[in-house]
């Protein structure tokens, strides 16, 4: 179904709910109204890709009786790696349902849990406060359950990796713990999708477990018969449609699934060929070029659009977002579905199934860039303040502990000291590793400090990875503020956990310190300055709340 009518269904199930406590009825009809012109609008059209879908039905087959559980599906953003895997569920279980959760580098077992199941049980909030405290140290054998009861529902889990603040950075170790738990079946159970590919290591310990697929963009015939689809669906008619403007699309997007939607979808509203530049820029051979030149353009439609920016900004910081929160952040009483709806086609933002709403992996970087008008970022902390200060109403929403999780982003990002008691108690060490990293890299030393200090100080309840990023992060904040005794603190334990002298928040750092003859870097704290651990991109702006 197109993204428009998921929306309005999804608003108007949210008022028209039996099992609901307030009924609007004059917000139904007009969602109803909306639904009633839009619903007949054409849907995103399928391009099969007949290798990629014959290795993927391959791949998982373990013998000739099961599947492997679990499938690891590799390829960069815009590849179209959840569409291939949709179509997969479906030719082996058409009835089979997708259970979405995003996991990034600090995720905790506790957390994954709790997101996969809140999606199904629709507690009221003292249940789901119970089932939380229920599930503290949850291990990951606990999550491995939970999906092995999801799979004889005939659902499966889909664990999408999201940016923290760098793609190179692996999902949790306990994942792979998770995966060994899981049982080969008649349907696989879980799907890890991500830009990176599995490891060797990986592979060996996983042998029996695991399957994994690369998917790389279309074939450039692919690209062409996919365009030619979207255009037939969303090219509004246009006579000046022709080869040369298609080839100039696949060259340009490089055979991306989602950009060649992205960019049809803005070109249909030009008048002629010739114009096709001002989304794409002209002829370059660095995608990276292409990929600024289509999100300028996309920012030119949006430039009078201010509760649009205002939206963009909000979900660039806090992610996903259910769409009544949306709303209470814009702070207006009307619906935000037409808003969500017209950034969907821009290809700024992606609606999960499950309703949650966030920027495109793809352009998240870039994006930031955009948005850092000091008006727009005056009203952006005004709108963070409210939102903050707000209360919160999950009874019975399937999306109840994502939404809190949110509220607990937004209060951290605001700036409060003290969680409100709505979200209190649901926060973990995780959220404040996770929100102290990007308060790090929008150089809000003095908020970000006690929030990683907390992820270091409990660094024992993460794996290895996440353990080093506490760490690396914590000392890095310690040099921005000159605080030597803890920095120390911090590389004394982190040497514990790699090879001294060759930390890795140290090999980051530049300072005017030198080694020595232990390797360990001596500073003067008075010139010292810590970094991100890789450079952004020229020109995207630094990140400000």
């Amino acid at each position: 179904m197109h993204a428009e009518a998921v929306e309005l269904i999804s608003a108007f199930m949210g008022h028209a709910r039996s099992d609901k406590l307030r009924f609007v009825e004059s917000e139904a009809l007009r969602l109803v109204s909306d639904l009633h012109g839009r619903i007949l609008r054409p849907r995103i059209p399928f391009q099969r890709r007949p290798a990629l879908q014959d290795e993927l039905e391959t791949v998982i087959e373990r013998d000739r009786e099961t599947f492997f559980p679990a499938l690891w599906v590799s390829g960069f953003n815009g590849n179209g790696r959840k569409t291939l895997v949709r179509e997969l569920f479906r030719s082996i279980a058409a009835n089979s349902h997708a259970v979405e959760v995003l996991i990034d580098e600090t995720s905790l077992p506790e957390q994954i849990l709790m997101r996969i199941e809140s999606q199904y049980s629709g507690l009221l909030k003292p249940e789901l406060l119970q089932r939380v405290k229920e599930s503290r140290g949850a291990s990951p054998e606990d999550v491995a359950r939970v999906i092995e009861r999801l799979s004889a529902d005939n659902r499966y889990v889909l664990l999408q990796q999201s940016r923290l603040y760098e793609e190179r950075v692996r999902i949790p170790e306990w994942v792979d713990e998770t995966i060994a738990a899981l049982a080969p079946g008649t349907l696989p159970k879980l799907v890890v999708i991500s830009q990176l590919r599995t490891t060797e290591e990986q592979r060996e310990a996983l042998a029996d477990r695991l399957a994994a697929c690369d998917i790389p963009g279309m074939i450039p015939s692919e690209a062409s018969d996919f365009a030619w689809k979207v255009i037939r669906a969303f090219g509004d008619g246009n006579d000046w449609w022709n080869d040369e403007a298609v080839d100039r699309i696949v060259d340009a997007t490089t055979g991306k699934p989602e950009l060649i939607i992205t960019v049809i979808k803005q070109a249909a509203k030009l008048d002629n060929v010739d114009k096709l530049d001002d989304i794409l820029g002209r002829e370059t051979k660095r995608f990276s070029d292409t990929l600024t030149h289509i999100i300028g353009y996309a920012m030119q439609q949006l430039a009078d659009d201010e509760p649009a920016q205002r939206t963009l900004r909000f979900l660039l910081d806090v992610s996903p977002i259910a769409r009544e929160d949306i709303q209470a952040f814009l702070g207006i009483e009307e619906s935000v579905s037409s808003l969500l709806v017209r950034l969907i086609d821009l290809g700024m933002i992606e609606r999960s199934d499950a309703g949650l709403f966030r920027v495109s992996p793809l352009i998240s970087n870039r994006l930031n860039g955009e948005l850092i008008a000091p008006s727009l970022l005056a009203t952006h902390h005004e709108d963070m303040q409210r939102f903050a200060e707000a209360g919160l109403d999950v009874d019975g929403d399937e999306l109840g502990y994502v939404r809190i999780e949110a509220k607990i982003q937004a209060e951290l990002l605001a700036g409060k000291t003290e969680l409100s008691e709505d979200v209190a108690e649901f926060a973990s060490v995780a959220h404040f590793l996770s929100v102290g990293i990007r308060l790090y890299n929008a150089s809000r030393w003095s908020d970000a400090e006690p929030l990683l200090r907390q992820a270091f100080d409990n660094r024992q309840r993460f794996s290895l990875n996440a353990q080093t990023e506490a760490g690396r992060f914590y000392g890095l904040v310690c040099i921005k503020l000159k605080n030597k005794e803890e920095f120390d603190r911090a590389f004394n334990a982190m040497n514990s956990l790699t090879n001294p002298g060759r930390l890795p928040f140290i090999s980051k750092v530049n300072g005017t310190g030198s080694s020595s003859v232990t390797g360990r870097r001596q500073w003067d704290f008075s010139t010292s300055h810590g970094t991100m651990p890789r450079r952004r991109e020229t020109g995207t702006g630094r990140r400000r709340f």
